[in-house]
C-alpha cells in the first residue's frame, strides 16, 4: 500500500464510521466497546503505542471489524513468540518515515555480500502489516487493564502542574478563552463523578494547546469547518490524555461532539484525505505538549559563561519548534539551554557576535530585550512559486541564508539583514504605486466633492497615507477632509469628513489579475506590514527611553497641586512626580515593572499621554504587586491612589475603560493565583452609555474576576467613580463595597486555581 492509498483508506474509514454514528474518538473501552484496557492501539510485545495516523487507522480497523482488543503485532513477531496468524486473516497497515535503508553490499575486505545501512538523500515511507490479537492463535495474553488512580485529585493536580494553566470557576458550560488564556470549568457538583469532570477538563486542555505559543492550531467560530476540526482534535486528544491518566471517558459526553459533523465538514475530509491524518497527528502533538512539554524543556540550567565576554539572550521558542531551535543553535555553534528559574530559553552569545538570523526569529517580543540583544532582522517575504520551492531551498542552503515557511501567511520569508542578491528574482517590486490611474481620477474627484471637499487637486495620491483637504465649511487654514487610498490591485480609498462624521468609500473599476499578480500583491502588502510594525516598535522603544529620561528630570510632586486638592488627596501618591511646567508625571509600567510610557496631568485636570508610548496592557501601580495577593484594577490615577490608601492592597490604574481587559489579562498571566477585582467607574450619565461598567463586566466574565461599581443616589449627580464616593461619603462606603468583592474573588481563586497545590 503506497502512501496515497493509505491516506485514502484512512479517510474513507473515518468518514464511514462517523456517518454510522461510531466516530473514532468514541471511548474504546467499557460498555459496547473493547474490554477495559488501554484505549490507544499498541504493539502486543513491545508495549509501545502507535501514534498519529497509525493509531487512527488501527482505531478505524478495530471499529469496523469489532475487535475488542487494541493490541497488534507483525507476522514475524507472532511467529517468534510461538503463535500463528489464522489462515485467511486480513492485515492492517502501519507506516513510518525513515532516512535509512538496509542494503546488501560486498564487503571491501572479503568480497562477501553483507547488510549495511545507507543514509537516504530524503526520507522515505516504510509500510508494515500488523494483525490484531483476535486474529492470532496460540498466544496466551491477558486483557491489559489500566488501573485508576487511587486519588482523583492527584490526576488533576498533575495536569495543572505540568501545564501551568489557569482554571477559573465558570457557569454551566466549560470553555477555553483564547483572549485571556484560561479555562473556565463549572463546579464539580455539576458532574456525576470525578472522571466526568476530568474528561471535560482534558477536552478544554487540548483547546488550550491550540494557541500560537504552543501547538499553533486555528480556532474559529461555530459553524465553520475549522471549528468542527478543532472539536474533533480536542475530543480525540482528551481520550488519549484520559488513557494516560486512567480516566474513563463518558460515552454520552464524547458522542455529544457529533453536532459539529455537517455536510460541508464531511466533504472536506473526503476530498482532502491528508487532513484526516493531520487530525490524528494534531491530537497526539497536543497530548505530548500537555504531558511532556515542560519536562522536555527542563534539560539543564545554562552553564557558566566562558572566559570570552558573553551575554544571555532570551528566546521565545514554542515547544513545537524547540527541536528546530536546538538544531539551528548547534549549526551556529551556540549553546542553547532552558532556564528553569526564568522560564525561558537562553543562548550564550559572545559580545563580538550578533544573534544569527535563524535564531533571531524566536527573539522575545519584549522590545527592551530585543534592543539589548542587538536583533535588527526584519522579515522579508518572497514571491516563490510552489514549482520553484525546491530550487529556492537548495539555493538558500548553498548561500547559508535562512529561508522559512510561514504557515499562517502561507508564504516564504527570510530576514532583511540576511537577504542575498541571488534571491532578487523572487523579491516583488513596486509598480506604479502612489498615483491614481488617469481613467479613475474623475471618479475619485467626484467622490471627494460628494464628501464635501473644496476643489480637489488634479493629482491625487493612493500611497497608503493620510491626506488632508479643505471642506466647504472650513475657516482659513483648516482641513476637515481626510482621505487614504491604496493603488495596488483595484484602486480604492476611504474619505472621512471630520465635521459631519460622514465616511465615503470609493472603489475603482475591477481589473483582471493572474494568480501570479495576486501572489505578488500579497507579498508586497505583507512586506509593508512588516515595515510598519518595525517602525511602530522602534517608536515605542524610543518613547520608553524618552519616558525614563523625563522621569529622571522630574522632581517630587507638590501636596498643593490643584489636581490633587480637587481629588481630595492631601499628599502626592507614591511614584507620582512633577515636572518643571507644574504638571504631574505618572509612569506607566508593564506587568514586569518596566517603564513603557508616561501620563501628564496639568492643573486643570487635562491628561496627556507621551507620543508613541505603549498603553495597551500597561498600567500605573500603587503598592507592590506580589503573587497570591489580591489586586484591584481601577480606571483613573486618582481613583487607584484613593483605593490603595483605603484598602491597603495593591491597586493599579488602567488609565481608561478600554484598557481594563488588557491589564487584567496581563496581570492574570503573570500572577495567575492573585484574585482580581475590577473597580469600575459608573458613567450612568454619559451620553454614549455606561462604558466603564460595560467594559469591566466583559473583562470579569472572560477572566473569571469580580467587577464592582460605586453606588450613588439621585442626589449625587455628576459623581461616577470610587474617588467621588470616598470624598462624599467617606472611606467606609468604599470598604463596604470592595471588601466583600475581595473576599469573593479570593474564595473563587482558592477553590478553582488550587492555591493549596
Amino acid at each position: 500500500m503506497n502512501h496515497r492509498a493509505y491516506l485514502r483508506a484512512l479517510a474513507d474509514s473515518f468518514v464511514e464510521l462517523i456517518d454510522e454514528g461510531r466516530p473514532p474518538w468514541y471511548p474504546l473501552y467499557g460498555g459496547e466497546g473493547p474490554v477495559p484496557g488501554a484505549a490507544v492501539p499498541r504493539n502486543a510485545l513491545t508495549g509501545r503505542s502507535y501514534r498519529g495516523g497509525n493509531a487512527g487507522y488501527l482505531w478505524t480497523v478495530a471499529r469496523r471489524r469489532d475487535y475488542r482488543d487494541l493490541r497488534w503485532m507483525t507476522l514475524r513477531q507472532a511467529n517468534r513468540s510461538g503463535a500463528r496468524v489464522r489462515r485467511g486473516e486480513k492485515a492492517a497497515t502501519v507506516v513510518f518515515w525513515t532516512d535509512e535503508r538496509r542494503v546488501r553490499r560486498p564487503d571491501p575486505a572479503t568480497g562477501e555480500p553483507t547488510w549495511v545501512v545507507e543514509r537516504l538523500s530524503r526520507p522515505a515511507i516504510r509500510a508494515h502489516s500488523v494483525f490484531n490479537l483476535a486474529q492470532v492463535e496460540g498466544l496466551e495474553t491477558e486483557p491489559e487493564i489500566v488501573p485508576p488512580s487511587p486519588d482523583p485529585g492527584r490526576r488533576e493536580r498533575r495536569l495543572l502542574d505540568l501545564t501551568g494553566v489557569r482554571v477559573v470557576l465558570a457557569g454551566d458550560k466549560p470553555y477555553y478563552s483564547p483572549e485571556f488564556d484560561h479555562i473556565g470549568m463549572p463546579h464539580r457538583s455539576r458532574y456525576v463523578d470525578e472522571d466526568a469532570y476530568l474528561g471535560s477538563l482534558t477536552h478544554e486542555l487540548i483547546h488550550w494547546t491550540a494557541s500560537s505559543g504552543r501547538c499553533d492550531r486555528r480556532l474559529a467560530g461555530k459553524g465553520t469547518i475549522a471549528y468542527a476540526r478543532e472539536e474533533m482534535v480536542a475530543e480525540l486528544g482528551s481520550l488519549i490524555l484520559c488513557n494516560d491518566l486512567g480516566v474513563r471517558k463518558d460515552r454520552e459526553h464524547s458522542l455529544s461532539y457529533m453536532h459539529s459533523w455537517t455536510g460541508p465538514v464531511r466533504e472536506h475530509f473526503l476530498s482532502r484525505p491528508h487532513q484526516v491524518l493531520r487530525l490524528f497527528n494534531d491530537a497526539w502533538r497536543a497530548r505530548d505538549w500537555v504531558l511532556e512539554g515542560r519536562e522536555r524543556e527542563r534539560d539543564r540550567e545554562p552553564g557558566p559563561p566562558t572566559a570570552t565576554a558573553t551575554r544571555r539572550v532570551s528566546l521565545d521558542i514554542p515547544f513545537s519548534e524547540a527541536h528546530r531551535a536546538r538544531s539551528q543553535a548547534r549549526q551556529a555553534g551556540l549553546p542553547l539551554a532552558w532556564n528553569r528559574a526564568a522560564g525561558t530559553w537562553e543562548v550564550l552569545l559572545p559580545e563580538s557576535r550578533r544573534l544569527p538570523p535563524a535564531l533571531a526569529r524566536w527573539m522575545e517580543r519584549d522590545p527592551v530585550r530585543r534592543e539589548a540583544a542587538g536583533e535588527r532582522g526584519l522579515r522579508l517575504y518572497l514571491d516563490i512559486p510552489f514549482s520553484r520551492k525546491d530550487e529556492a531551498r537548495a539555493l538558500a542552503r548553498r548561500l547559508d541564508m535562512p529561508l522559512v515557511w510561514d504557515a499562517e501567511f502561507r508564504g516564504w520569508f527570510t530576514y532583511r539583514d540576511a537577504f542575498r542578491r541571488e534571491f532578487a528574482r523572487w523579491l516583488p517590486e513596486e509598480r506604479e504605486r502612489g498615483t491614481v490611474p488617469g481613467r479613475e481620477a474623475p471618479s475619485l474627484r467626484q467622490a471627494l466633492l460628494v464628501a464635501g471637499a473644496v476643489d480637489p487637486p488634479d493629482t491625487l495620491r493612493l500611497d497608503g497615507r493620510f491626506h488632508r483637504l479643505r471642506e466647504t465649511g472650513d475657516r482659513k487654514g483648516r482641513t476637515s477632509i481626510t482621505y487614504i487610498g491604496h493603488g495596488d490591485g483595484v484602486p480604492r480609498a476611504t474619505i472621512i469628513n471630520h465635521r459631519t462624521g460622514e465616511k465615503v468609500r470609493w472603489k475603482g473599476r475591477d481589473r483582471m489579475f493572474s494568480p501570479a499578480d495576486w501572489r505578488r500583491l500579497r507579498v508586497l502588502q505583507r512586506n509593508r506590514l512588516e515595515t510598519s510594525r518595525a517602525r511602530e516598535r522602534r517608536a515605542r522603544e524610543a518613547a520608553a527611553r524618552r519616558a525614563a529620561s523625563l522621569l529622571r528630570a522630574a522632581g517630587p510632586a507638590s501636596p498643593d497641586h490643584p489636581y490633587l486638592r480637587a481629588k481630595g488627596l492631601d499628599e502626592p501618591p507614591e511614584g507620582v512626580l512633577q515636572d518643571r511646567e507644574g504638571r504631574l508625571v505618572v509612569p506607566v509600567r508593564d506587568a514586569s515593572g518596566r517603564i513603557r510610557s508616561l501620563q501628564t496631568i496639568d492643573a486643570e485636570g487635562s491628561k496627556r499621554f507621551l507620543k508613541d508610548g505603549a498603553i495597551g496592557g500597561h498600567f500605573v501601580p500603587f503598592g507592590p504587586v506580589r503573587p497570591d495577593v489580591p489586586i484591584v484594577i481601577a480606571e483613573g490615577v486618582a481613583t487607584a491612589a484613593t483605593l490603595h490608601r483605603t484598602l491597603r492592597v495593591p491597586v493599579v490604574a488602567a488609565l481608561h475603560a478600554g484598557n481594563l481587559a488588557p491589564v487584567a489579562r496581563a496581570l492574570s498571566r503573570r500572577h495567575r493565583r492573585s484574585p482580581l477585582v475590577l473597580a469600575a467607574d459608573d458613567d450612568h450619565e454619559a451620553p454614549g452609555g455606561n462604558t466603564g461598567w460595560i467594559k469591566a463586566q466583559e473583562a470579569a466574565r472572560q477572566l473569571g474576576a469580580v467587577a464592582v461599581r460605586p453606588e450613588f443616589g439621585e442626589a449625587d449627580r455628576g459623581l461616577s467613580d470610587f474617588n467621588d464616593l470616598a470624598r462624599t461619603r467617606g472611606p467606609g462606603a468604599v470598604r463596604a463595597i470592595l471588601l466583600p468583592a475581595l473576599e469573593r474573588a479570593a474564595r473563587a481563586t482558592t477553590r478553582e486555581a488550587g492555591r493549596d497545590r
